[in-house]
């Protein structure tokens, strides 16, 4: 993107398991307001490459930036303080906390005054309407749909430059599908980055700018979305 800095570099990272390589020399790049998809099947090994920009599992070779800076020697509680928030799979809310309190939690990393987090917890609420009538329910007795919203608004709460969503669609209706990824292009629309990684390949591209295709651990295509729609081995391994 001409003119637009890049905000997260990945090149050549290695994770492995054991003696198990999950993911093999991975490198990809997110600019600035950008959105970015990382596609692939289940077990392709994007949520281990999710898993080590946000270190929460060691790499081995290759670098991850984020703003210029070296995330390796970082630990996974300092990234929010950067701007880099992730919402992982399977929501992972505080299931006996409320759903303000959950949303609280989340500008942990801030050091901001009372006023801006209210501004802050009411536009998470106007965007998920839902969560301001749930707002003094305990978190685990939400929906899967809702504690998807929860999330979302909980990683907003830190006002990160990106967000990096894991499988932000698993396991939900179409109909609540529909309402998560309209939130998502909202987000997107204030300027805020997203990689966005997703099994229901359809839904990513439509929302991205640029996309990358996994496969057995290794980034096999990347390209703008709009002709990754067209590609042929991406419609048939992954829009049938």
């Amino acid at each position: 993107m001409t003119g637009v800095s890049t905000l997260l570099s990945v090149h050549d990272v290695d994770v492995h398991y054991g003696q198990i390589c999950a993911v093999r020399g991975a490198s990809l790049d997110v600019a600035e307001g950008e959105v970015v998809t990382l596609i692939g099947a289940n077990g392709a090994g994007k949520s281990s490459l999710i898993n080590a920009i946000c270190r929460l599992r060691p790499c081995g070779e290759g670098h991850i930036r984020f703003r210029g800076q070296d995330l390796r020697a970082l630990r996974a509680d300092e990234l929010p303080g950067l701007g880099l928030v992730q919402v992982p799979e399977g929501r992972r809310v505080f299931g006996r906390l409320t759903v303000m309190e959950n949303l609280r939690l989340g500008a942990f990393c801030r050091k901001a005054a009372r006023d801006e987090l209210e501004t802050d917890l009411a536009a998470v609420l106007d965007l998920f309407p839902r969560l301001a009538e749930r707002r003094d329910q305990a978190a685990g007795t939400l929906s899967g749909g809702e504690q998807q919203m929860l999330a979302i608004g909980r990683g907003l709460m830190a006002k990160p430059a990106m967000l990096l969503l894991d499988e932000p669609s698993m396991g939900l209706a179409p109909r609540i599908i529909d309402v998560i990824y309209g939130a998502i292009a909202a987000i997107a629309a204030k300027g805020v980055s997203l990689l966005i990684v997703e099994q229901n390949a359809f839904l990513a591209l439509e929302l991205a700018r640029r996309a990358f295709v996994m496969e057995a651990g290794t980034i096999t295509l990347s390209g703008p979305a709009a002709s990754l729609v067209d590609d042929e081995r991406v419609r048939a391994a992954y829009l049938g």
